[in-house]
Formats: C-alpha cells, structure tokens, sequence
C-alpha cells in the first residue's frame, strides 16, 4: 500500500500530540536498603570502573 503525502503528514500531527504522562516510581513503605557487604571505597572503585 502505497502512502500519500496527505497520510505522511496525518500521522506526524498526531504522533506530536500524544504524550506520555510522566510516572513516579514507588515503593512500600517498610522499603529498607539491605546491606552488601561492600565498603563505601569499594562500591566506589566499582563504579568508577563502570564508569570508565
């Protein structure tokens, strides 16, 4: 099928106004961090690693 220029410019109208409404993430409320057994040192030598 062979799309018209009139289609075309149709389906960028309307794919400009659909937006997505921006989501907050949330967690339950008895969420608490577990500990992993790393040093603050070696969390951060991780991360500069992954980092580059």
């Amino acid at each position: 099928m062979k799309k018209t220029t009139k289609t075309l410019r149709a389906n960028e109208r309307n794919h400009r106004r659909v937006h997505a409404a921006p989501t907050t993430a949330t967690s339950a409320a008895t969420w608490a961090p577990e500990p992993c057994g790393l040093s603050r040192a070696e969390m951060r030598v991780i991360v500069a690693e992954m980092l580059g």
